[in-house]
């Protein structure tokens, strides 16, 4: 039998239709690449995603998705400016925070997930730094061991001035010449394996203002200048005693206190 050019033309088109179609029904082909990290094949996190395996193409929101973290989370965590903080691709921290002392990147998404869930996470090559709000939300969330929170106290960096960048996509325009870039210092702490400092019983009414840490009062903050009405709608009820310690009052009435914290030093912010 004779095949023609016409029919080889043919059975190669049907072949190669066929030949997708079952890859389809199949699972075999896809269309578009899949973002899904490994997962871990024993211990206690057998079947759950591996934090480690987390890459920089990711994005905030898919990161939050796979690993089921609030994107309000994960915005307070790493400063993210809005609008659609979930469309920040994990490859820009460092390019968004390229005037820091030490690199806030992929690793430093690595290991707030796997601290925020209680997954096993093991520093590599390099030290993984977070930012204060990061290390305050973990505190106050997470399960973290003693060595964990003495090597984030060691870990942790203060952001002096807010990033003054707009990012509405996962490919985020470089910070040009003449942005705000973010100033950080690293907050003295103690080495890895000693305690944290015991807090004083008696208010520092002498720390910077704008800057709110786990032992700043109400009364502080009347004293940086913002009003009580403000402090009232910012903490969303009236003011309790002025001397109390804000992160105490705050964890008492079953809220979140890094999220009043943004809230408060973004007021401050915005009055100075």
């Amino acid at each position: 039998m004779k095949i023609t050019t016409r029919s080889m033309t043919l059975i190669v088109v049907f072949l190669l239709v066929g030949g997708i179609g079952l890859s389809i029904a199949l699972g075999a082909w896809a269309t578009e690449t899949n973002k899904v990290p490994a997962r871990f094949k024993d211990g206690e996190s057998a079947g759950q995603y591996d934090p480690s395996d987390i890459r920089g193409s990711y994005t905030f929101g898919e990161v939050s998705e796979l690993f089921e973290i609030p994107i309000e989370d994960l915005q307070i965590a790493f400063n993210l400016p809005d609008p659609n903080p979930s469309d920040f691709a994990l490859k820009e921290l460092e390019t968004f925070y390229a005037g820091l002392e030490a690199e806030i990147g992929t690793s430093s998404v690595r290991l707030f997930t796997a601290l925020y869930h209680g997954l096993p996470y093991e520093i590599t090559s390099e030290d993984a730094w977070l930012l204060s709000p990061a290390v305050e939300l973990l505190k106050e969330k997470a399960d973290l061991s003693s060595d964990w929170i003495s090597y984030l106290d060691a870990h942790s960096l203060e952001l002096v001035s807010q990033p003054q960048v707009n990012i509405s996509a996962p490919s985020a325009t470089p910070l040009s010449e003449g942005t705000a870039t973010p100033i950080a210092e690293v907050t003295p702490s103690p080495e890895r394996g000693s305690k944290t400092p015991a807090a004083s019983g008696t208010p520092d009414h002498t720390r910077e203002p704008g800057k709110m840490t786990g032992q700043t009062t109400f009364q502080e903050l009347l004293d940086w200048g913002i009003s009580v009405e403000d402090l009232e709608k910012a903490v969303g009820q009236k003011l309790p005693d002025l001397n109390l310690i804000i992160k105490d009052w705050v964890t008492a009435q079953g809220k979140t206190f890094s999220t009043v914290k943004f809230a408060i030093e973004a007021l401050y912010d915005a009055q100075n």
